[in-house]
């Protein structure tokens, strides 16, 4: 059994090494995208914050929050925000997400499911009258972040699973069929196992032999020349008794139809002194 646990064990670490790698170089990416949103709203509110939060912007928003009778976040395109980005792959979906300071809302709350944000910019600015929010936002694929994110090692460990889960299959079966090998005999269209105990025809389909039967077969199998005398089976079998010869006689003769009709053997008296296992 033990020759079965090591490469499902080895397919096992090697596979979840693989996940949690991956997972990890993911979560980078996504840290690397937010610090570069990040960056790029910094950079840009330092050219041109009085360009990008005009008063008519913020009636704009203002006017938003009222009509809907909540919080609203403005999304805002800004091409100097887009190029400040160091991950070209993220210019086409970015975006700066402007909303008004509420202390009790999550700083961290997702603008919407898949977007990942920059960290949180608090605009404190006695023109506009309250205190306004920015972050820089991109809401892309997972083939983007796969792109950003590094997977070499994660993909290289997932090779090496399947690799060893071929080579470890090719091996079990050579093992096992060294194994059988090694743990079986044929004779005359018979095979026995030791590691079942068992005897099977030529299409491996198991004999079914009586206790008493499967014991003088296995006497006569493991002999060499495959032949014992009366004697011998007698005290094997019956120790103790001091006449079997009937006993034997009755279980030889049926045994022997059970023999002939699974196999190409058959078991020859030698004028009640012996017996063998012969090949017809």
């Amino acid at each position: 059994m033990n020759h079965r646990i090591l490469p499902i064990s080895v397919f096992l670490i090697l596979l979840l090494s693989s996940v949690c790698t991956g997972y990890h170089h993911l979560r980078k990416a996504q840290n690397a995208i937010a610090a570069d949103l990040t960056q790029a709203l910094c950079s840009t509110l330092r050219e041109k914050k009085d360009l990008l939060i005009t008063p008519d912007t913020i009636r704009v928003y203002r006017h938003l929050r009222s009509t809907a009778g909540g919080q609203v976040l403005l999304a805002i395109s800004d091409e100097k925000f887009r190029r400040s980005l160091k991950h070209e792959e993220l210019r086409q979906e970015a975006f700066i997400s402007l909303g008004s300071f509420e202390p009790s809302s999550e700083a961290g709350k997702q603008v919407s499911l898949g977007t990942i944000q920059g960290d949180t910019l608090v605009i404190q600015d006695s023109r506009l009258g309250e205190d306004i929010v920015l972050k820089g936002c991109v809401a892309p694929n997972w083939a983007t972040v796969l792109s950003i994110s590094d997977q070499r090692l994660s993909l290289t460990l997932l090779a090496a699973a399947f690799f060893w889960c071929i080579f470890s299959q090719r091996w079990l079966g050579r093992r096992q069929g060294v194994v059988v090998e090694a743990e079986t005999d044929a004779f005359g269209g018979m095979t026995y196992s030791e590691s079942d105990n068992a005897f099977y025809d030529e299409n491996c389909t198991p004999i079914h032999f009586t206790p008493m039967q499967h014991q003088l077969i296995t006497l006569l199998w493991e002999t060499p020349a495959h032949t014992l005398s009366k004697e011998k089976i007698c005290e094997a079998l019956w120790p103790g008794k001091p006449d079997a010869s009937d006993t034997l006689y009755t279980l030889v003769r049926r045994l022997k139809p059970v023999l002939e009709s699974h196999t190409r053997l058959r078991l020859q008296v030698d004028r009640g002194k012996s017996y063998s296992l012969k090949i017809r």
